[in-house]
């Protein structure tokens, strides 16, 4: 009886560090994926910095949590090995998609204005290299499943809670490897043009009108903010917004400044060119009317047939005067209000920045 009641707790008790085992492994991946990302994100007033670390961090420690009380209940490597290599594959989806459509469905969740709008593509080689990344993150979470209980034995026998501790937490480093990779891969591309061309833009501000060292001038890109020195300031907020479909060496970032938004194009994570962007949409419908077939050929971008047929069906309410409005965006997808002759607004959709793509109109919220 005495030996049952021993065995008892002893099962508690490895059940309680297999769910502590797990936390604390499912957190050190969160930290390393999502944490770093998230305060340097923050420091620049990136839009959304701590979402995927709140999500993938939330569901990360909940699943480590869960897997690692269920490998202590079954009391097998073997499990641990199969268990935790699931896991792993999982937390190495999440972390490849959360940048791109986890980014995308939350901008949507928030604005339903964008709501369906894939802003941020995971074009098929991103989602290559992710593949891979997920397939090493498996591997390493499938060796820690194997030494769990390595781990929970040496807790067990510990004589210190200093000691319990650190045995639970032996495999944290391959978790922490696991998550470093999936950032490097993953994250950074996306958070270092954000970060460079805040930094740069911080330095000119700070600057002021001092005269800056030609050499350093050179060396910095100082010249890839001219066209926007009037706006200049510290950012109100700022977004990813389009980048190119193989290895993200061209990226877009948009900032908001009190006097309007401007596009930054950033190659291979050095600052290139900057522009303010609300003209590009303002103008657009002028350059667009100024022919009978509503044919961009002469502007500065693009029109789906989709967007084209329906204007081309309200061609004559619209006249060739019209007022236009941007009126919300995420990322490179903006909405801009247009009021026509007739007086009823419409609203459009314009995507990406290289070329921008009228994509889409229709009657705006309390228009026919």
């Amino acid at each position: 009886m005495v030996k049952t009641e021993n065995w008892a707790i002893l099962q508690r008790r490895g059940r309680r560090d297999g769910l502590f085992f797990g936390l604390l492994s499912g957190l050190a991946f969160a930290i390393a994926a999502w944490g770093w990302d998230a305060v340097a994100l923050s420091r620049v007033s990136s839009y959304l910095p701590w979402f995927k670390l709140l999500v993938g961090g939330l569901l990360a420690v909940i699943t480590g949590g869960l897997v690692g009380w269920l490998v202590a209940a079954l009391d097998h490597s073997l499990a641990g090995l199969v268990a935790w290599g699931l896991t792993g594959a999982a937390l190495g989806w999440l972390a490849g998609r959360l940048p791109f459509q986890g980014a995308s469905i939350m901008g949507g969740l928030l604005d339903p204005r964008f709501q369906g709008v894939e802003v941020y593509p995971l074009f098929p080689i991103l989602q290559g290299r992710s593949n891979v990344t997920a397939i090493l993150i498996t591997a390493l979470a499938a060796l820690a499943g194997v030494l769990q209980m390595v781990a929970l034995d040496q807790a067990l026998g510990s004589h210190s809670r200093l000691g319990h501790v650190l045995a639970l937490a032996m495999c944290t480093p391959l978790m922490i490897m696991g998550g470093g990779l999936a950032d490097t891969i993953n994250n950074r591309p996306l958070r270092e043009p954000q970060v460079n061309m805040v930094e740069l833009v911080r330095f000119a501000v700070q600057a002021g009108d001092a005269t800056v060292d030609r050499q350093a001038a050179l060396e910095m890109h100082l010249g890839s903010l001219n066209a926007i020195r009037s706006l200049l300031g510290e950012p109100r907020l700022v977004m990813l917004g389009d980048y190119d479909s193989q290895w993200m060496v061209s990226v877009h970032v948009e900032i908001e400044f009190d006097g309007g938004w401007v596009r930054c194009t950033v190659l291979d994570g050095t600052p290139s060119f900057c522009r303010p962007t609300d003209p590009i949409y303002q103008q657009a419908f002028a350059c667009l009317l100024q022919t009978d077939d509503l044919s961009a050929d002469d502007c500065t971008f693009e029109i789906t047939d989709e967007a084209r047929h329906w204007l081309a069906s309200r061609r004559d309410l619209l006249g060739r005067s019209l007022e236009t409005e941007v009126v919300g965006r995420l990322g490179a997808s903006v909405l801009v209000d247009v009021v026509g002759g007739d007086g009823v607004p419409i609203q459009c959709r314009f995507e990406g920045a290289q070329p921008v793509v009228l994509a889409a109109c229709g009657p705006a919220a309390g228009g026919n």
